[in-house]
């Protein structure tokens, strides 16, 4: 009894303290893994479409593989989390991600078939969505971890601004290497943006969640499936801009389609950072209500 005692006084004295925040290794962490997921948006379907030849649908069903991987590793990556910690998840996820750049950059190698480099770059979408899937998973519940679940919505708001600042700046930049240096270049920096997602993640304090009851998935969808679904049809409309924006500011002859994902971005950061507590305070059906008008209109306007 008195070893079990001394073992968790010495767990209790070495538990890393929590912070009013989340740490700022584990935002910056994030920010340079999802570089990975926007430095590719724009260029991907100009190079499927354009370079390759292939059809609208290709490039739809291209860019979708990468977010159908993602679901289907979720599951996988929330067990690595409970099990092993965030910071675990979150590395494993910027190396595969890494490699998911590497077979992007095969794919650009001159003197390949058409059909060869798409298989290629198909390939390396389902990576680069299991990459995503554990990465993201991971960063989320490490930064949840290091401010304790009382402060769980300040932190999503956090990872969430990372996140879609990474989309913001990775498509221009991504759209911009592409056009001035060619598919090589992008795809350099889908390698070298995980990689310093990962030596940031190594040399970040690792925060594990409280134990608790784990939940088998299958029961974990069942209590959220109509938040989950009503979710999947909101971002029909950004799965749109991501596939085809380019290809349209190319077949109008305009130039700087990267912006596109910017100004998503920008709109998506300012409602979290001026309305972010609107959740707390008139609840997360009403202000979600608002929100699925707000989104109509905007896609009404594309349209």
């Amino acid at each position: 009894m008195q070893a079990f005692v001394n073992k968790r006084a010495v767990q209790a004295d070495t538990a890393p303290v929590l912070l009013s925040r989340p740490a700022t290794g584990i935002i910056a962490a994030l920010f340079c893994g999802y570089l990975a997921v926007g430095l590719p948006l724009p260029v991907i379907p100009l190079f499927v479409h354009g370079h390759l030849g292939f059809s609208n649908l290709v490039v739809g069903l291209v860019i979708g593989v990468q977010f159908v991987a993602t679901v289907l590793t979720r599951g996988y990556s929330g067990r690595v989390v409970d099990h092993q910690g965030g910071k675990r998840s979150a590395l494993q996820g910027a190396v595969i991600s890494a490699l998911a750049g590497f077979l992007y950059l095969v794919a650009s190698v001159p003197g390949l078939s058409p059909t060869t480099s798409l298989g290629i770059v198909v390939a390396g979408r389902l990576m680069a969505g299991f990459g995503e899937s554990q990465f993201v998973t991971g960063c989320v519940s490490w930064a949840i971890a290091s401010v304790g679940p009382q402060r769980a919505g300040m932190s999503m708001s956090w990872t969430g601004i990372a996140m879609f600042a990474a989309l913001s700046i990775g498509a221009p930049v991504g759209m911009a290497l592409y056009q001035r240096h060619g598919l090589a270049a992008a795809m350099i920096a889908c390698i070298v943006a995980p990689v310093l997602a990962a030596l940031i993640t190594l040399r970040s304090t690792a925060y594990l969640s409280p134990g608790g009851v784990r939940l088998p998935f299958y029961r974990v969808v069942n209590r959220i499936w109509r938040e989950g679904l009503g979710l999947m049809l909101q971002g029909v409309g950004l799965s749109g801009l991501t596939a085809f924006a380019s290809l349209y500011f190319a077949a109008r002859h305009w130039g700087n389609a990267g912006l596109v994902m910017t100004a998503f971005g920008i709109g998506f950061i300012f409602v979290r950072v001026v309305l972010g507590h609107l959740p707390d305070r008139l609840g997360g059906y009403r202000v979600a209500a608002w929100s699925l008008a707000g989104e109509a209109i905007g896609q009404a306007m594309l349209w």
